[in-house]
């Protein structure tokens, strides 16, 4: 989820504006007016080259926690060196502790011409070629925002103006999954934040800092070209079907009896199923990623 929202700000927000229908001359609302403005330097620009830091925060209320205040699980580094229209590499790199379990991230996005690859380093997988329009973040909708940057429709509704602060303009998009806020400087984005919500209750805030951005007018779109790396294995579906199948394969039949499993429970304290005889026993097996 993080790399596919860093993908989708600097790839599909990052395009050529297409050519609009504009139909009837009307009115344009004068906060939509404001952010066009806003996005000037930005949209002309013919590459892009950033560093950035994303931190990641969760509620901890949304794993049955009683603790209700956002926690921190990580900051991951990203580095972006990208061109019109999709040439170039996205990386993302850090540690996410949640709950007790580190998980690694080295991730990379490669646009090359026949679209965009995903690149699990740790893992070794490479994931694509995806179509640049296809790539979206599961947990918000940001296609009208995206659909917008992209020069195919109006700005979407919801857009609201904020207070100008240290010489930036701040622009808050709300929608029912939740809000993104971007500060930008000169037309150059400063930070975004991204807060997903279940009601008025937030469950997940990503907070993008760039430390250092710059816009090139002029570039020659193939040398952002990158080489898909070797001994790498490919993720397509069948591979997901295929081991999905072999997992069925091995699960116990409905009614069988359960093997002897040993766990520890929530005093930190070894059990096994066979010392709970005679009781009554629900077991939650849940995975994280």
């Amino acid at each position: 989820m993080f790399l596919t929202t860093a993908l989708a700000f600097a790839t599909v927000i990052f395009q050529e504006p297409q050519a609009q229908d504009q139909g009837p001359a009307k009115l344009e609302n004068p906060v939509h007016a404001a952010f066009k403005k806003s996005l000037t330097t930005y949209r002309e620009a013919a590459a892009l080259h950033m560093v950035g830091s994303l931190e990641i925060h969760v509620n901890p209320a949304a794993f049955g926690s009683e603790e209700a205040e956002l926690m921190k699980i990580g900051t991951l580094t990203s580095t972006v060196k990208w061109a019109k229209p999709h040439y170039g590499s996205l990386g993302v790199k850090g540690t996410i502790d949640f709950m007790g379990f580190e998980q690694k991230i080295d991730v990379e996005s490669m646009g090359l011409k026949d679209g965009v690859y995903i690149l699990d380093h740790d893992a070794k997988i490479i994931d694509g070629p995806h179509p640049v329009e296809d790539v979206s973040d599961p947990a918000i909708d940001l296609e009208p925002f995206r659909s917008f940057m992209m020069g195919k429709t109006e700005v979407p509704e919801g857009l609201t103006q904020l207070d100008t602060k240290e010489g930036m303009s701040g622009w808050s998009w709300t929608t029912i999954e939740g809000q993104v806020e971007c500060w930008m400087k000169g037309g150059i984005p400063v930070s975004m934040k991204i807060e997903m919500k279940d009601g008025d209750t937030v469950m997940q805030r990503m907070q993008f800092s760039f430390a250092k951005v710059d816009l090139l007018k002029e570039v020659e779109a193939e040398t952002y070209l990158g080489k898909l790396p070797e001994g790498y294995e490919s993720f397509t579906e069948e591979m997901v079907e295929s081991e999905a199948g072999d997992i069925n394969d091995g699960l116990l039949s409905i009614g069988s009896e359960a093997p002897n499993v040993t766990f520890t429970d929530m005093n930190d304290q070894e059990v096994n199923l066979e010392s709970l005889e005679g009781k009554t026993v629900l077991m939650n097996f849940w995975f994280y990623h």
